[in-house]
C-alpha cells in the first residue's frame, strides 16, 4: 500500500461552511459517475453513491457499510475496485476489485477489520472506480468522505430501548452510513413494506440526493436491492 492519486482536488481536501440539513460541511466528492463515460454503455441512470450532498457522513462502527447504483451488469463492466485513502492520499487497505451482478441495482461494500483501526473523528476519502473496459484509462468515479465515531449514550438508550426502528434513531443523530444500511437491510427483507420505501425516498431527499425527476425517483424506488459486491 502507498500513495495513491484520485485527483488533485481529493488531495486537497477542500471544504468550506456550507452544510445540507445538518449531513456534515461540504467536502469535494461526486455524487454521480464522472470521467470514462465514452467506454462504457449508455444507460438511463448512471451509478449513484447513496452520500449526502455534501460528500460526507459518520458511521457508528469500523466496518461500515456504503451503498451505491450500480447500472452495469457483468456483462457490461469489466471490474471495479474501491479504495480508501487518508487525507494525504495514502492507501489505507489494498483495493478491493469488485464484478456487476447479473442485473442493474443497489449494491454494497463493507470495509474489512483493518490492522490499523480508523481514527475516530478523522475524515477518510473513499473512491469507488467501474471500468467498463480492462484497458480503461479514465474510470468512472464516485467519491466521498467518510468518519467513524463511537455510539453516543443516547443512540445506544435508543436502540436499547427499541420504540423506533434503528434506522431512525441513526437518521435523527445524522450517522448516515448506519442509517442507510439498516433502511437497506430492512427493504431488503420486506420488498413489499410501502412505508420503508416511503422513508427510503425521504432520506435520499433530505440528504440531498438527486431525485430530480419522475424518471429518477422511479429507477431509485423500483431498482433492486442486489446486496454486497461480487468479488
Amino acid at each position: 500500500m502507498g500513495l495513491h492519486v484520485l485527483a488533485p482536488q481529493a488531495q486537497a481536501n477542500l471544504k468550506n461552511e456550507a452544510s445540507d440539513g445538518g449531513w456534515g460541511t461540504m467536502h469535494t466528492g461526486s455524487q454521480t459517475t464522472a470521467g470514462g463515460r465514452d467506454y462504457c454503455p449508455e444507460v438511463d441512470l448512471g451509478a449513484i453513491a447513496l452520500i449526502p450532498a455534501t460528500h460526507w457522513g459518520i458511521a457508528t462502527t469500523q466496518t461500515p457499510t456504503l451503498w451505491f447504483y450500480l447500472p452495469y451488469t457483468s456483462d457490461q463492466m469489466a471490474y471495479g475496485e474501491f479504495l480508501l485513502l487518508d487525507d494525504q492520499g495514502f492507501d489505507q487497505l489494498e483495493p478491493i476489485q469488485f464484478t456487476g451482478a447479473a442485473t442493474a441495482g443497489w449494491v454494497s461494500i463493507t470495509l474489512p477489520e483493518l490492522e490499523l483501526p480508523l481514527v475516530d473523528g478523522t475524515d477518510y476519502n473513499w473512491a469507488i472506480q467501474i471500468y467498463c473496459r480492462p484497458n480503461q484509462v479514465s474510470p468512472l468515479t464516485l467519491e466521498g468522505w467518510l468518519q467513524v465515531t463511537s455510539s453516543s449514550p443516547s443512540v445506544t438508550a435508543a436502540l436499547d430501548a427499541g420504540t423506533v426502528p434503528a434506522y431512525q434513531v441513526y437518521w435523527n443523530e445524522r450517522l448516515w452510513f448506519d442509517a442507510v444500511h439498516d433502511l437497506m437491510q430492512q427493504r431488503l427483507a420486506n420488498p413489499d413494506n410501502k412505508e420503508l420505501t416511503t422513508q427510503w425516498l425521504s432520506l435520499l431527499k433530505e440528504g440531498g440526493v438527486r431525485v430530480n425527476s419522475e424518471d429518477t425517483q422511479a429507477i431509485l424506488e423500483s431498482s433492486p436491492i442486489i446486496g454486497p459486491v461480487s468479488r
